[in-house]
């Protein structure tokens, strides 16, 4: 409100207020834009919501700006004198089936692995070439100073006689970001941050959202957004605007109109206007929590500012590392588009995006007591994620302990919790180990996993019963299961278990362990989210449910231990190559459209292959049966996927032990069980084979490997761990880099 002695700034205190007159303006910026006729107030009554009239207006939009990026100057007299960049195109297929071109620039006398800049366009998510003289500018800017920038063709929601609104336009940008991470190798980078302005401010956080919500979120290192537009707020009251954003009505109308950016939203969607994966503002704490460092930069004159401070400091309330800095006496754009008039704010800004770039590449610190480690820093942020990082086995239970207690997890049950993962990890199932952490406690901040939750027993006849997992760690649940089980086949010979309402168990091995330890026999059973389509059907319906069992094994030989997905590899293999870059066998999945694919990403949009055809299919609707359809849990596709934080999983497990000497001696069982395993480890070997192993063997072999050289990390996976430590106070997973 304007007093005898205050008068708000812009338009709140001057309802004529503009460019040309406001004293704020940068004097280079306000001689461009009066070069243009563009000085004054940009008014523009608002367009309505009907498409068919707002369709010419958005083509206006376009055109206007797009001719204006043209006629603009853009390039300075040294220009000529810059280093080569190359620039080369490569065309990929989007989760839609659509084509999406990158434009890759780099430095041509640059060597070895560089950070990578995703770079998405503004444009408001609707309007913009791709390609264009202030685009293309900015990409080799970027470039020249020592990083790769891939700058993706994505579906504006318009463009000529074509309609792609939300969410068309993110997954072309999730399907480059997914691309150039799993590609690192072969486009020579070290790591990949997201970075775009306006509506490609908006794409670079919607992205990475999308990345955390689908479980890639390693993905990406970092989220550097220039004037995000990300509210939809254009159309709301003066009285809410000036409540919460201000900045739309001081500064509507300089450079930008406010109505101008509602239809755009309009045209852009969805019909939720508060869906935070089409506009980030309206997003939760819980959304954003875990998300890797951002930095936003905003422009003191743009209608826009107040929406990009409001992110700032919410992501700094969800526990993520964020940096904000205002540009004075500057319009929306001003970094990008005024090149050549405001030189020192261009340069500062590329400079800002290669810094930050450069900031958040992998690096390695720490120790482990009683292994001999070499630490390693990279002095140009460009440490590759195939550089394996060591933990010892003690360094990783006392993290997992300490992170699951920290997170409200009993003591009792996060040793249990801990000691099952790190099982998982020393017998070489990675994919089931301590990487498991960070998907769990989003589950647990989200409220869809209780950790204080007690599982019940009910006794249904002497040898069986049920436990209600109350949606407590699945873990915690199964543990009892099998005692029980092991329990009452210790009296009866045979004790089975259904379990309900659980959650994911990790490795079913470490199930068939403990009914060892208690030198029974055992069942172990479980269901999962839908990843298998069943034989002849191409959705997702069944589980990659893990078919386990186990025997004492003979005086001399080592236990029986079969644990395997019903499906050519586990589910977790993928991600577990996501997270590591890394592409998977031809054999393994399918993309959305059927096809054999070699791209994780991919993979994880379409649906595992069985192994067998119809057989591994019939196993994964065995384990529906006996886990799902028996316990009362969820099945036929009801379960939750254990990375998606939105509902309870409702898992169910059955488990059974029994006696080895139900039907003879013990030590008469063993000697059967020793003349097995030198039958099959012993027989006659096909070309090429070395050696057989007996089920299990294998993996007992690297456990007591990894139990003397430590268990092997990649940077991401631990800088994904030491993210969640950093939240809750808890001391960093001590890592490093084994030598010889």
């Amino acid at each position: 409100m304007a007093t005898k002695y205050y008068k708000p700034p812009g338009r709140l205190g001057d309802p004529n207020a503009s460019p040309a007159n406001d004293p704020r303006a940068n004097p280079s910026m306000v001689k461009q834009l009066k070069a243009f006729g563009i000085d004054g107030h940009q008014h523009m009554d608002h367009p309505g919501t009907d498409i068919k009239v707002v369709t010419p207006l958005i083509k206006a939009f376009h055109d206007g700006t797009m001719g204006l990026y043209e006629a603009m100057e853009n390039d300075r007299p040294g220009d000529a004198n810059e280093p080569e960049v190359t620039i080369t195109e490569n065309t990929i297929k989007g989760v839609d089936d659509n084509d999406i071109k990158l434009y890759i620039h780099r430095l041509a006398s640059a060597k070895g692995s560089l950070p990578c800049v995703v770079y998405f366009h503004g444009g408001g998510m609707v309007i913009n070439t791709t390609s264009n003289k202030v685009h293309d500018r900015w990409c080799k800017s970027l470039a020249l100073q020592g990083v790769v920038v891939v700058m993706p063709d994505y579906r504006n929601a318009w463009s000529e006689g074509k309609y792609d609104p939300f969410p068309a336009g993110l997954n072309d940008c999730a399907s480059a970001a997914q691309y150039v991470h799993a590609n690192k190798k072969k486009l020579g980078i070290s790591h990949l941050i997201v970075h775009g302005e306006s509506g490609g401010g908006n794409l670079s956080i919607v992205t990475t959202l999308k990345a955390k919500r689908d479980g890639w979120l390693s993905s990406i290192s970092g989220v550097y957004a220039v004037v995000p537009y990300i509210s939809n707020a254009y159309g709301w009251s003066d009285a809410e605007k000036i409540a919460a954003l201000p900045s739309l009505i001081e500064n509507d109308g300089y450079w930008l109109s406010v109505n101008t950016m509602a239809a755009l939203g309009h045209y852009y969607g969805p019909e939720d206007v508060k869906n935070p994966h089409a506009w980030p503002y309206h997003s939760s704490i819980s959304d954003l929590e875990g998300l890797p460092p951002f930095e936003l930069a905003m422009d003191e004159l743009d209608p826009l500012r107040d929406e990009g401070m409001a992110f700032h400091r919410m992501l700094l309330k969800a526990g993520v590392r964020s940096k904000a800095h205002v540009n004075l006496g500057c319009v929306h754009g001003s970094s990008l588009i005024f090149r050549k008039a405001m030189p020192e704010l261009n340069e500062t800004a590329v400079r800002s995006i290669v810094s930050f770039a450069k900031s958040v590449a992998p690096s390695l610190e720490g120790e482990i007591g009683g292994l001999k480690f070499e630490f390693q820093a990279s002095s140009h942020h460009q440490m590759a994620d195939s550089i394996k990082l060591y933990t010892s086995e003690a360094d990783a239970r006392t993290f997992a302990t300490n992170l699951l207690a920290a997170n409200g997890v009993a003591q009792e049950d996060a040793l249990l919790i801990a000691k099952c993962l790190v099982a998982a990890d020393l017998r070489g199932i990675d994919t089931h180990g301590i990487n498991r952490l960070p998907s769990y406690l989003a589950r647990v901040r989200q409220g869809v996993l209780d950790p204080k939750a007690r599982p019940t027993l009910t006794e249904a006849t002497p040898v069986v019963a049920q436990v209600d997992a109350h949606n407590s760690f699945g873990f915690v649940a199964s543990s009892m299961a099998m005692s029980h089980a092991c329990k009452v086949a210790r009296t009866y010979g045979i004790g089975m278990v259904s379990v309900k309402h659980s959650n994911h168990f990790g490795m079913s091995a470490w199930l068939v362990q403990h009914a060892l330890d208690e030198g029974m026999m055992s069942l172990v059973f479980t269901n999962s989210s839908p990843a298998l389509p069943v034989w002849g059907g191409r959705e997702k319906l069944m589980g990659v449910s893990p078919i386990a069992c186990g025997a004492p094994g003979g005086p001399t030989s080592p236990p029986f231990i079969l644990d395997m997905a019903p499906s050519v590899a586990a589910r977790g293999k993928i991600y577990k190559a996501l997270r590591r870059g890394e592409s998977i066998p031809e054999d393994w999945a399918l993309d959305a459209q059927g096809q054999r694919t070699t791209d994780p990403a991919a993979a994880l949009h379409g649906v595992m292959l069985p192994m067998g055809g119809p057989k591994g299919s019939a196993l994964a609707v065995m384990m529906d049966v006996f886990s799902g359809v028996l316990s009362g849990s969820a099945f036929a596709g009801g379960v939750t996927n254990p990375y998606d934080p939105s509902k309870p999983a409702n898992v169910g497990h059955f488990v059974v032990a029994m006696k080895p000497d139900l039907f003879m001696g013990l030590d008469d069982f063993k000697e059967r069980m020793e003349v097995l395993y030198q039958k099959v480890v012993g027989c006659e070997k096909m070309a090429g084979v070395e050696r057989i192993y007996f089920p299990g063997e294998l993996e007992q072999i690297e456990e007591v490997k990894r139990r003397q050289e430590g268990i092997p990390l990649v940077q991401a996976e631990v800088d994904a761990l030491n993210g969640e430590a950093a939240k809750v106070g808890v001391e960093l997973l001590k890592t490093g880099i084994a030598t010889q």
